[in-house]
């Protein structure tokens, strides 16, 4: 009997491995389903947030460009200002002569300069022989005349060109030289070189902020790094030159801050 009972229903010793085997197949199967409903949720949540930020990046750029461009400005305006104030334009040698001797006109007008515009730390009026013939200095009360007829400030400013030269340091923090010529007309008469102090523009800098961790640096056009104090891993004097995206810039290469390589900590 017992053996008969197994072979007429043989269901009854199977029945709880089917269920069990329904069972699996009926969670893979919602498994499955809840991943296809998840996978466009998922893939449009991820989307959403890529273009958030990519948005945010691009704003980040924009401001990073906006401030670049103001400050491209104001050293623009800095330097013309400056060249601007030592780009003398004489009527005539005659009105030089009304003003008394030479000594004296260029003596009054050292004093005016200084009063026009405090980034000036010393001035001289230089003879077409090259030889400073007036100079007020606020390093030096008593600086001595040099002879300058071979420093490449003299000579362009002699054939007529603006000089810029290059910054350099001293106690009273980074200085650049500038010379000019004065002209009657289109004949150079002298050349006026100045020593400028660079802290206006420093300070500009300085006070730039962009979000709570952003910040501008300067750069002169070697690559040293421009200012009194240091900014996050660079420091006074430190060449940036070998920074690809310095180097790069220095070239004339602008950059919108987009790339992966220009996102730091």
């Amino acid at each position: 009997a017992c053996l008969l009972s197994k072979h007429i229903y043989p269901e009854k010793r199977f029945k709880p491995w089917v269920y069990k085997m329904k069972s699996r197949l009926r969670d893979k199967f919602l498994l499955f389903f809840i991943l296809l409903a998840c996978i466009p949720v998922l893939a449009l949540g991820g989307t959403i947030l890529y273009l958030l930020d990519l948005a945010h990046r691009q704003d980040v750029s924009n401001l990073e460009l906006q401030m670049i461009d103001q400050k491209e400005d104001e050293i623009a305006a800095f330097f013309s200002d400056t060249l601007g104030i030592l780009e003398l334009q004489v009527e005539s040698s005659q009105a030089l002569e009304q003003q008394g001797s030479e000594s004296l006109w260029q003596e009054r007008l050292v004093k005016e300069i200084f009063e026009a515009n405090d980034a000036f730390k010393e001035l001289s009026f230089i003879g077409l022989d090259g030889r400073e013939t007036a100079k007020y200095s606020l390093f030096d009360s008593h600086p001595q005349f040099l002879y300058v007829a071979d420093l490449p400030k003299f000579q362009d400013a002699r054939s007529g060109k603006n000089f810029i030269g290059e910054v350099y340091y001293t106690l009273s923090g980074p200085m650049i030289t500038l010379a000019a010529p004065v002209q009657v007309g289109e004949q150079v008469i002298q050349v006026l070189s100045a020593e400028v102090s660079l802290s206006r523009l420093i300070k500009a800098m300085e006070t730039t902020r962009l979000g709570q961790t952003g910040y501008a640096a300067l750069f002169d056009r070697n690559g040293v790094y421009i200012s009194d104090r240091a900014k996050g891993n660079i420091h006074p004097g430190f060449d940036g030159s070998q920074w690809e995206r310095i180097s790069q810039a220095l070239s004339g290469t602008v950059f919108s801050g987009l790339d992966q390589k220009d996102r730091f900590e």
